[in-house]
Order: C-alpha cells, then structure tokens, then sequence
C-alpha cells in the first residue's frame, strides 16, 4: 500500500526546480536540497514507501509490507508469529528480540542496526 500524489495531467511533485537541483519539500522532506543526479534514488529512497495509515516513511518495499501488517492490521492477534525481514527467508518469530537475533546470526546485520525502524519508519536528521 504505497502512497501515490497524482493528478489527472500526471504525477505531482512539490519538488521546486533549482539550479542543478530541486527543493523537495515532500514530506519527510522540508526543503531539502538534492542534485539532480541523486534525485531519483532520493525519491526511492524516502518517498516511494510511505505507510497510508500513520505517514512514516519506509525505505524498502517489504519493511513497509511488515509494519502495515505488524502494526495496522485489524485482524492481528498478539499470537501471531513475526515474519524475517528477507522475502526469501520463511522463519517466523513470536518476540521481536528473538527476530533481531536471527537477523544478526543469519543474516549479519550488525548490533548497530536501529531494528526499531519496522516501528518507528525511517527517520531523516
């Protein structure tokens, strides 16, 4: 469930032309600043998979499939298993701590890593 700004004439931006770059201005965004060559990847990256029901952005497909699921799905119970972040990978979790383990030992993500994004969205600085 992606979050689409269009109009009948095509897709809308609030991106402002500047030279060689625009002013995004879409939320997460307040008046940012991107090149034009990193214009695309930005968009990607902070504007493509935006949550419909409370706004929090996303950076890839498939943690935005998770949190609607985990965190907006009606029908949810609190028995329900946690899913692996990897589409590939079929292992579920009944506690969120014992899915960041299996992130770390199966798939090397470091302790680092903020696992509260599922929950919380990506958040720009």
């Amino acid at each position: 469930m992606k979050r689409r700004l269009e109009r009948q004439d095509g897709p809308q931006t609030t991106a402002k032309p500047r030279k060689n770059g625009v002013v995004c201005n879409e939320p997460p965004c307040a008046n940012d600043y991107v090149s034009l060559e990193l214009y695309s990847s930005h968009v990607s990256q902070f504007h493509d998979n935006v949550c419909c029901a409370c706004g929090k952005n996303f950076v890839y497909q498939r943690i935005l499939d998770l949190h609607l699921e985990e965190c907006h799905d009606p029908f949810r119970d609190s028995d329900s298993q946690l899913k692996c972040w990897h589409a590939k990978c079929r292992d579920q979790f009944p506690t969120h701590a014992l899915r960041i383990e299996h992130l770390q030992r199966t798939h090397h993500y470091p302790s680092s890593y903020d696992f509260d994004i599922i929950y919380k969205g990506y958040v720009t600085t």
